[in-house]
Parts: C-alpha cells; sequence; structure tokens
C-alpha cells in the first residue's frame, strides 16, 4: 500500500515520458490511416448536437445506441474550426440517417478537409487514453508503491490493444476512461465515506453511464465490492454504507438525467420505437432517423426516457445478433466464448505470462486495509460473464475495460517482495525478459497495431483466419491501398472491403467493385486478364453473407500483395 502522496522526481520524470511515449505512438500512427467504418457516425452524431442543439442531434441518433458523453468528446474539435460545410437547417438531411449522413458530412460536404476533421477528432480519443494511463498509475501506485504504478503504465503505454483503439474517434477509450475514474472514485468512497467521497463517487459513476451502456457493470462490481469491504470490517454496521451507496447511485443517475436534458416521456416511449436490430433471424438494420425525434415522446412522468429507450434498443441488438467471424467460422448468434476466445488471441504472450505470475504471487503482497485487488478483478470479471451473453461478437474492444485494469493488477509483480535472493532474482529476470518480449512487439506492429494477434495465433499475417471486423479490418487500410497503387502503376481495382465510399473518392482510387464484376463475369474465372482485385479480411470472410466459402477461391492463388494485414491484393 502506497504510503505518501508525493512521487519523487525521477518517478515523476520516468511517468511523462511513458505517457509522452502513447501520445507519440498515437499520433505518428493515426496520420497513416484512413477514417475507419464507425468514425463518421460518432462524429456527426456529435456534431449534430453542438451545432444543431438537443433536438436536432436526438432525433439524429443519440439515445438510441450509445450515451451522449463519447459523441460529444469525439465532435469538439469542429467547434473550433472554420469555414466547415453544415447541412440546411430543415428536417429533410435528418432522414437519411447518421450513418448516411455522417459519411457526406465528410466526404460531401467537407470532401476536401474530411482527413483534416476525423484527424482532429481522433486527438480526442489520443487525450483520452493519456488521462487514462494517468489513472492506471495511480491505481496500481495507490494499491501497491510507486514501483507497481509505473510497471503498469510501461504495460499500458505499450498495449497493441490499447493503442490500436487509441486513435479512432470512436467510443470505447473514452467510455473505458469514465469507468476507470469511477473506479478509482468508487475506491476513495471504500476507504473513508464522507459526503465529499460519496458525492465524487456519484458523478464519476453518473459520467461512466453517460460514456456507453456496458458502465452499468460498475453497479453489481460497486456492491460487491462494498459487500466485501464490510466483511473485512469486522462487525462494523451495514445499514449507513449501503444508505451511501444508494446514494453514489441515486447521484450517478441524476449525472445522467442531466446529460439527457432531464428529457421525460411515458412508459411506452420507451419501446415504441423500431429497434436497432430486427427478430427475423438475427438481421440487422438501420431505422429511419425522423422517426426517433424527441419530439415523438409522449408527456409522462417517467426520467431517462431517451436513456432507457437506447438500453432497450442495446439489448435487442445484443440478443438478436450480429453476424461474427471466429477462427474460420461465422454465424449470425455468435459464440458465449467469443470474447474469451479474442481476448487470448489478441493479448501479448508476455501479458498472459505476467497475469499468470501475478495471480500465483498475489499472496506475497502485503496488505493493508484497501479492497486491494478486488478493486480491479471483479470488474473484469462482470465484463467476461456479461460477455457470454451478448450475441454481438464484433471485437475486442467492447471489452477494452479489461486491458487497463489488469495493466494495473499486474504492476503488482513490481512490489512483490521473495524471501529468497535467489527467488527474488528469478522474478527479476522473468519479468525484464517478459517486459523486453513485450516491448519488441509492440514497437514491431507499429502503425498497424489494430492488425496485432499474438505468436499462438500466427501473428497478423494469420489475423484474418482469426478474427475480422474491428479486430483487424476497420477500413483503416484505404489510404495504405492507395500508397499500393501509386508504387506499382495500379490505375483500377477491382475492390470489395469494410469502409466507407466516400473514401474510395477521397482517395482517388479507381475501382469497381468486385461483387458486380463476379456477377457479370460468371465467377472468378471469368475476370479479365490482368485484373487486379483489393479484398479486406473482413470481406473475404464472408461474415457478411454469413458464408465463409463465398471467396474461398482465394486460397487457390498467392497475393502478390498486403496493405496493412486487412487488404490482400491478387493478379488475376
Amino acid at each position: 500500500m502506497q504510503s505518501g502522496n508525493s512521487v519523487a522526481p525521477r518517478h515523476a520524470i520516468l511517468a511523462v515520458v511513458l505517457l509522452a511515449a502513447i501520445a507519440l505512438q498515437c499520433v505518428t500512427s493515426l496520420l497513416t490511416e484512413s477514417a475507419v467504418v464507425d468514425e463518421p457516425n460518432y462524429i456527426a452524431g456529435g456534431v449534430t448536437f453542438l451545432s444543431f442543439g438537443r433536438e436536432a442531434h436526438r432525433a439524429f441518433y443519440m439515445g438510441e445506441h450509445h450515451p451522449p458523453l463519447g459523441y460529444l468528446c469525439n465532435a469538439l474539435p469542429v467547434l473550433f474550426m472554420e469555414g466547415l460545410n453544415y447541412p440546411p437547417d430543415d428536417d429533410d438531411w435528418l432522414g437519411t440517417g447518421v450513418w448516411d449522413f455522417g459519411d457526406r458530412f465528410l466526404f460531401s460536404l467537407n470532401m476536401e478537409r474530411s482527413e483534416e476533421i476525423v484527424h482532429r477528432c481522433r486527438l480526442v480519443t489520443v487525450f483520452f487514453s493519456v488521462m487514462l494511463g494517468l489513472l492506471v498509475f495511480h491505481l496500481a501506485r495507490r494499491l501497491h508503491g510507486t514501483d507497481a504504478g509505473l510497471f503498469a503504465l510501461f504495460l499500458y503505454s505499450f498495449s497493441p490493444t490499447v493503442l490500436g483503439l487509441s486513435r479512432y474517434a470512436v467510443l470505447d477509450v473514452c467510455a473505458a476512461f469514465f469507468m476507470v475514474l469511477a473506479l478509482c472514485a468508487f475506491h476513495e468512497f471504500l476507504l473513508d465515506m464522507r459526503p465529499r467521497n460519496v458525492a465524487f463517487a456519484g458523478v464519476a459513476f453518473g459520467l461512466a453511464q453517460l460514456g456507453k451502456y456496458s458502465a452499468l457493470l460498475l453497479a453489481p462490481s460497486f456492491v460487491i465490492l462494498l459487500a466485501v469491504r464490510l466483511r473485512r470490517g469486522g462487525g462494523a454496521g451495514i445499514a449507513v454504507p449501503m444508505l451511501k451507496l444508494c446514494a453514489v447511485f441515486l447521484i450517478g443517475f441524476a449525472v445522467v438525467w442531466a446529460g439527457y436534458g432531464f428529457d421525460a416521456g411515458s412508459l411506452s416511449d420507451v419501446r415504441k420505437i423500431d429497434p436497432f436490430v430486427s427478430e427475423a433471424g438475427g438481421a440487422w438494420y438501420f431505422p429511419d432517423a425522423a422517426r426517433r425525434s424527441m419530439g415523438t415522446f409522449r408527456e409522462g412522468w417517467l426520467p431517462l426516457t431517451a436513456y432507457l429507450r437506447g438500453l432497450w434498443n442495446l439489448t435487442r441488438h445484443a440478443g438478436s445478433g450480429h453476424p461474427a467471424f471466429l477462427l474460420g467460422r461465422v454465424s449470425a448468434r455468435g459464440w458465449w466464448y467469443y470474447y474469451p476466445a479474442a481476448f487470448l488471441l489478441k493479448t501479448p504472450i508476455p501479458i498472459l505470462l505476467l497475469l499468470s505470475a501475478r495471480m500465483g504471487l498475489s499472496r506475497r503482497l502485503r496488505r493493508g486495509e484497501e479492497i486491494g485487488d478486488l478493486l480491479l478483478l471483479v470488474p473484469v470479471g462482470m465484463t467476461f460473464l456479461a460477455s457470454f451473453w451478448s450475441s454481438q461478437n464484433i471485437g475486442v474492444r467492447h471489452i477494452l475495460l479489461v486491458y487497463p485494469l489488469l495493466h494495473a493488477y499486474i504492476g503488482g509483480l513490481a512490489a512483490i517482495r521473495l524471501g529468497r535472493p535467489a527467488g527474488s532474482l528469478l522474478l527479476r529476470s522473468g519479468i525484464t525478459l517478459a517486459s523486453l518480449w513485450y516491448l519488441w512487439g509492440s514497437l514491431a506492429i507499429w502503425p498497424h497495431y489494430l492488425a496485432y494477434f499474438n505468436e499462438a495465433a500466427g501473428g497478423a499475417e494469420n489475423g484474418y483466419r482469426c478474427l475480422v471486423d474491428s479486430n483487424l479490418d476497420w477500413g483503416q487500410d484505404l489510404k495504405g491501398l492507395k500508397r499500393y497503387m501509386d508504387a506499382h502503376g495500379i490505375e483500377t481495382v477491382l475492390i470489395d472491403y469494410l469502409g466507407l465510399r466516400g473514401c474510395l473518392e477521397y482517395y482517388g482510387i479507381n475501382h469497381e467493385p468486385l461483387r458486380e464484376r463476379l456477377a457479370l463475369a460468371g465467377g472468378p474465372e471469368g475476370l479479365p486478364a490482368g485484373s487486379i482485385v483489393a479484398v479486406s479480411a473482413t470481406a473475404r470472410s464472408g461474415v457478411w453473407d454469413l458464408d465463409p466459402g463465398k471467396y474461398a477461391w482465394f486460397d487457390r492463388h498467392e497475393p502478390v500483395g498486403n496493405v496493412g494485414y486487412s487488404i490482400f491484393i491478387y493478379s488475376f
């Protein structure tokens, strides 16, 4: 347990260097990649609120699939950009839906500045990633000392999974930051339940709920942690602590209600809008945005109507399923073990080894009055437990929270002191070797962090056989495809990829849809001689059509090129 609050100057300098390393790796790599498929809708969702006000924003998307905070943070840089073009101030553009409008806002209304907009909005995620690293340092140091904090920060700063998601204007890193902030605040609440800490824990809990619906997992985690704390307290009364926990939750949901503009409606409003997912066979679609207007709310007494409606739609989506791919198989509903499998495939082996060592040596750590490791492990367990019931198997980003918490947990290894010199030397040598292995793996994958897979999975080169979508192929390598075409004198390609239509035009990629050409040619044998085909990992997997054999004929050919491990180039 950390005995003091001050940090020695040399330790502070090292922490700053590691935090700067996060920013440096993110900024230098984000400049090399095109907009991923989800970025325009997250940017556009925030832009509509910031530019047109609450009603237009909610009519557009907000509160229907994710809470508002991440959207607003992503779009903040747009406020400081002059000369941007916005849609007319009428209702026609609302009916296009957020996905179409996002593509229109970036690649039609502001084509010349689309990359600048994306890059600026990505810097918000970089900022939250750096701040999340600071929280990881704080948590590990608070629990097990400065050495543990620095080691945890090192692990976080070079995590390929964290870095892979820290360069895009999406919600995951922002949401993880506020969830870890809520855990830090709740830790202080457990140590001292004075009103100030109750208020801090409540506000942080509310901000986490405004980041992403998965933050609801913090509620049962808080209950479990308080129960353990009270049991270890040795017979202290439970009534007052439980009332204070209720106060934390009440304050938290008051913050959420404020974030939604203190909306209120009827109970029927929660379920009356067509859901994000249809019930027939797990098919999914995006309903007409115009019917989502807050103006359709009936007068009623129910607070948090928009929040509850979004939660309802999200649970329908998670329950109905989403096309998923895992280890060569496709499914409309996914697999209960998808996220544990993705974790094992995407997490560096040195981290898995260090985690095993940390668990085996946990009793060697000195214990204090704090809740300790459970503060980190209970939310991790709750995250994996919830993932078993999710049929939305589209990326390890949905369990991103486990990474900073496990980094803080593993950081405790630096605080372990074994009784025998030989044992301590062996432990230190093992930590050093694992850290060097880990550092090399992270540096070697730059700038393609999203494509990282560990050695057991076959590395990045074999990633397309294991996982696709936001685990590998999110549309980020279209800029790299253009560079490849220019370098090899390729004028046009037949393409099938997970990405944005506007990006093809923005980067000047002459193309023809591969699917249309195949339909005209009657199959791959009918392709004209000399055709250059670019197919992304997600398209090649057949997950969109729930047909893993759709592009099996590619296996009979060797690719002549590979862009960022996510786009394969073939010559016929």
